[in-house]
């Protein structure tokens, strides 16, 4: 390891490994604690797990907040979905330069840039939110900022940390992630009241929840202190040299890449056409109150916590393809529950556990994806990932308000089922041969 003078940068040579750490790298996590790994990651591994944690709780204050606050305000549900669209298709079209970016100038810059963007947004859209051709464009804003955050993560996560831990590391970034996320939903369902106790307001009340909104922007304000306090990682092997055109055509010409590509479409689609739209659903199917959705919200985030913490024995009980195969599949009799009840309690629990196993995973795939993927485009597979996913989503959660209004509030969900068992599936058949081969393959 070298330290740039210059700069400040930390240049990682890539060494060979030990036998130990190519089987970690395969997918066996070797037998330790989730204390012993965490002691051995990298100085820069924390501060990122904290700012990356930080970030998540004004998402998870914002996420559960915005849509109630924009309805308060008048809009309808059509044109919050159109809302959702103008963010998601902001997302997907800065994906790839998103991550040539971060390749090229580097991830701490990246962050920077993605939380002063997302502190810019926010507040525009506290300030501003009555003015709907403006709302539009800071929609696409956030969508890019979301992007900076999401093409540099795995990426900065692989070139900080060594195969042995990076099971751990990735399951911890998600699990910290979605605490973070339930702390900022608890605030969610406080704030609103705290504000209309202090002022007379109703806790549904649009001041009180632009109020609440303001209050998510501290977050972010922390985060830049961890930020800082990243040394900036090169790998030797990470420079990149044609045009950003070679580049990402070099980059999908990879069939595994291609798999990831249609894998993440059809989740995103199915993803768009349940998730963005739900706390509404909570509120015109199942009449919930602002504190309900809340609990819901947060109840989800906590389950799902505690079930990433179980990835790395997932990992060495099923190996990681199957693993990714059976808690997907597991998540769709939970999801056509939510359609199917008119309980919100029942709904609440099937919410929880849908969203436990279907997500749980996510900490398999992200690093078994960093794994078949060259070192020079791990960003850049991210970048394209990202754009068609979020480009389904886009179009999924337009198509779902659109459903909501027309035809009934829970016919979204079986769209979704049908979606997730094909990527499931697809997915499986794709991969399942690295089960005992290993990573080898690259893009």
């Amino acid at each position: 390891m070298l330290m740039n003078a210059d700069n400040d940068e930390l240049v990682i040579e890539e060494k060979p490994l030990s036998a130990a750490d190519k089987s970690a790298g395969q997918g066996a996590p070797e037998a330790r604690s989730y204390w012993q790994a965490v002691h051995e990651f990298s100085r820069n591994a924390k501060a990122f797990l904290l700012a990356n944690a930080l970030t998540q709780m004004c998402l998870g204050l914002f996420s559960v907040i915005f849509n109630l606050y924009l309805s308060a305000i008048g809009y309808s549900l059509t044109t919050i979905g159109v809302f959702s669209t103008m963010q998601l298709l902001g997302s997907a079209l800065t994906a790839i330069p998103a991550g040539m970016f971060s390749d090229r100038v580097g991830r701490k810059k990246s962050m920077l840039i993605a939380v002063t963007l997302s502190i810019i947004t926010t507040c525009g859209q506290v300030f501003l939110t009555r003015n709907a051709s403006v709302m539009f464009g800071l929609a696409v804003i956030r969508g890019a900022a979301t992007t900076f955050q999401m093409t540099l993560s795995s990426p900065f996560l692989m070139e900080n940390s060594r195969p042995r831990e990076r099971m751990h590391l990735f399951s911890a970034n998600m699990s910290l992630s979605t605490l973070a996320m339930t702390a900022g939903s608890l605030f969610a369902g406080w704030l609103p009241l705290l504000y209309g106790h202090a002022f007379g307001w109703s806790s549904g009340d649009a001041r009180a929840l632009q109020a609440a909104l303001l209050t998510s922007i501290g977050f972010l304000f922390l985060a830049y202190l961890p930020i800082l306090a990243i040394r900036e990682v090169r790998s030797k092997r990470v420079a990149t040299t044609g045009t950003a055109i070679q580049e990402m055509a070099a980059t999908f010409a990879n069939k595994n890449v291609q798999v990831l590509v249609l894998f993440n479409i059809l989740i995103g689609a199915g993803a768009g056409l349940v998730l963005p739209l739900f706390n509404m659903f909570l509120k015109r199917q199942l009449h919930a109150t602002v504190d309900q959705v809340s609990l819901v919200m947060t109840g989800s985030q906590l389950v799902l916590a505690g079930a990433t913490l179980l990835s790395p024995i997932l990992v060495k009980r099923l190996g990681r393809i199957r693993a990714v195969l059976i808690t997907q599949m597991m998540s769709i009799p939970f999801l056509l529950t939510i359609a199917l009840t008119r309980n919100i309690y029942s709904a609440a629990v099937a919410y929880w556990l849908r969203n436990a196993f279907m997500n749980m995973s996510g900490p398999i795939s992200s690093a078994f994806t960093m794994e078949i993927v060259d070192p020079q485009r791990r960003a850049t597979t991210n970048g394209l990932t990202t754009l068609f996913s979020n480009t389904a989503r886009a179009l999924s959660v337009t198509a779902a308000g659109y459903m909501m209004d027309h035809f009934g509030d829970n016919t979204p969900y079986f769209g979704t089922a049908v979606l997730y068992t094909i990527a499931s599936l697809y997915y499986y058949f794709s991969f399942r041969k690295y089960e005992s081969h290993g990573a080898q393959g690259t893009a």
